[in-house]
């Protein structure tokens, strides 16, 4: 087991289900293993949040373009591989008031 996903463990994020998801519209930090990159984003965590229409947005960092993008859930763009919709669909979630020490 990486000590990264050790570390993502002993956090308090909570496993994505029907019945537990985040408030609607109101800013979390996201997680999905396919997020995780030696280069741009070690942890795999996103800032992002919950929306009806567009399901779950999220921002990560472009290294390309050295910016910020950001990527909803039900878009699909086939051109690249990160960009995919089932690729944006984050699989835990914490409050970011959790975050305090």
């Amino acid at each position: 087991m990486s000590r990264c996903y050790k570390t993502f463990l002993a956090m308090d994020f909570k496993k994505i289900t029907k019945q537990n998801k985040p408030e609607l519209g109101v800013e979390v930090l996201l997680y999905n293993e396919k997020w995780i990159s030696e280069d741009s984003n070690p942890k795999g965590i996103r800032v992002g949040f919950w929306c009806d229409v567009q399901e779950w947005v999220s921002a990560y960092w472009c290294n390309y373009h050295d910016e910020y993008h950001t990527r909803t859930s039900c878009e699909d763009d086939e051109q690249f591989n990160d960009s995919k919709a089932e690729n944006q669909i984050p699989t835990h979630f914490m409050s970011i008031e959790s975050c305090d020490g």
